[in-house]
């Protein structure tokens, strides 16, 4: 029996419900069991090691806990990046989405590099632990458009880099 505890701050339940309910359906079939403590922040999960479907299990999750670092820390991070920096909203708008999907193989990779599915995971402990060097690097997004802010406010600079990370954002789909 693999038994596993996944700890979370009290603004990722939404992250962590989607989580439970999609597992719960794989688990059902699998002799597995998920179970939901929202008052502890605390997802128990338990999967007989001796199922079938484990390796797809525990795949399906460490992907999912990646992916729920990966986009829920990238996006607190590009929210600091202050909007009046930006001519209109739509332009702020593609310039964060952008910006999370900059680099995404590379910065998953790097998550990987650090994360194992042990007896529990603490979601804020491993981020601000282990991945230090990957929150600078998101921080430095931040700083390079803070830094050139006076550009981001000329129609034809804005049309330029509009195109160029529309079609970073292509390469990245």
């Amino acid at each position: 029996m693999w038994e596993f505890s996944l700890y979370f701050e009290p603004n990722q339940i939404n992250l962590i419900k989607d989580l439970s309910r999609h597992l719960k359906r794989y688990l059902k079939h699998a002799g597995g069991v998920i179970l939901l403590l929202e008052d502890e922040c605390c997802l128990l999960i338990a999967v007989k090691t001796m199922s079938n479907d484990f390796v797809r299990i525990y795949r399906y999750i460490y992907n999912y806990i990646v992916n729920i670092i990966y986009i829920y820390y990238k996006s607190q991070v590009l929210s600091k990046l202050n909007g009046e920096y930006f001519k209109n909203d739509i332009f702020e708008l593609v310039v964060k989405q952008t910006l999370l999907c900059f680099d995404e193989d590379f910065d998953k990779s790097k998550i990987c590099e650090q994360l194992t599915l042990g007896e529990s995971l603490s979601l804020e402990g491993f981020y601000n632990f282990k991945l230090a060097h990957l929150r600078e690097k998101w921080e430095q997004l931040i700083k390079i458009i803070e830094k050139n802010a006076n550009l981001l406010n000329s129609y034809n600079v804005n049309l330029d880099l509009t195109k160029c990370l529309l079609n970073e954002l292509n390469s990245n789909i």
